[in-house]
């Protein structure tokens, strides 16, 4: 029997400068995910409403053109690069704005549930220019499976193994 693996990663922003400030205070971030090799996207909610999700265009040639109109979808670029995929997408947030970002996933390996054991592991990348920030892991096990040799930091309890910590540092 094979399992799927999928994923959410959950991000919020919030823009701190002055309302008053208007289009000068906008927050522009460029929101990049760094997944294992062939991850499917399956979704990207923005404040809960789901985002209807459309290749990023990224050729100057098109979009500097003088009645090029952006697409009224979330422009998503997707790229292969060093075993990886990356997702990426621009996030603005007007003065006082906080939004909430979800995104879904689907690993392409499957899990074989047969197998006496298999090992998960996860590399997480601080944000360069921020000190720190909070991170929250939860993984939920179906009840054919267990968790062993869990990480002191984490805690493993009714089928579920969570963390919760400050990132300061890639690890």
């Amino acid at each position: 029997w094979l399992g799927h693996i999928n994923g959410v990663i959950k991000a919020s922003f919030k823009n701190n400068s002055d309302k008053s400030l208007k289009a000068k205070g906008l927050y522009k971030n460029y929101l990049r995910v760094i997944l294992p090799f062939d991850t499917e996207l399956k979704s990207v909610e923005i404040n809960g409403n789901s985002q209807k999700i459309t290749d990023a265009i990224t050729d100057p040639t098109v979009y500097e053109k003088k009645n090029f109109v952006p697409p009224s979808a979330l422009e998503v670029e997707k790229q292969n690069e060093n075993g990886k995929t990356t997702y990426g997408f621009l996030v603005l947030l007007q003065p006082g704005e906080l939004k909430t970002i979800d995104i879904s996933y689907n690993l392409s390996k499957k899990v074989n549930l047969k197998k006496a054991d298999f090992t998960y592991d996860l590399k997480i990348f601080k944000q360069p220019g921020i000190d720190e920030y909070p991170y929250d892991l939860s993984i939920v096990l179906p009840s054919s499976l267990t968790a062993i040799n869990v990480s002191k930091q984490a805690e493993f309890k009714d089928q579920v193994i969570t963390q919760a910590k400050q990132i300061v540092k890639d690890e």
